[in-house]
């Protein structure tokens, strides 16, 4: 049985289709899989990073320029403990790095 897709908010990045003129309502880019799972039988995988080159910086300034953006310490495991928060792995240790609170600044 097909649906039709609902019109999303302006703004909504890839699903806005004011821009084909020639939009008819049954093209495939109205149509988005969804699947429910019951939260006992849903597992979400922690988000690490590996640094593999540093590319030519010491493990320490490395460290320091990460932490202009996250608040950086180091522990024995690399789970992450709360949203905004992952796992780093550098030089045989973890660092959690947390964004909490903390904006990335504009390029």
């Amino acid at each position: 049985m097909a649906t039709t897709a609902r019109r999303p908010r302006r703004g909504s990045g890839r699903c806005v289709r004011d821009a084909n003129p020639a939009h008819r309502g049954d093209e495939p880019y109205n149509f988005f899989l969804a699947v429910i799972f019951p939260h006992d039988q849903m597992q979400i995988l922690d988000y690490n990073r590996v640094v593999r080159d540093l590319h030519g910086r010491e493990p320490e300034a490395f460290l320091g320029e990460v932490r202009t953006s996250f608040e950086v310490t180091q522990v024995a495991s690399g789970k992450p403990e709360r949203p905004r928060c992952f796992g780093m792995y550098l030089g045989g240790q973890w660092h959690p790095a947390d964004r909490q609170g903390r904006h990335l600044p504009d390029r």
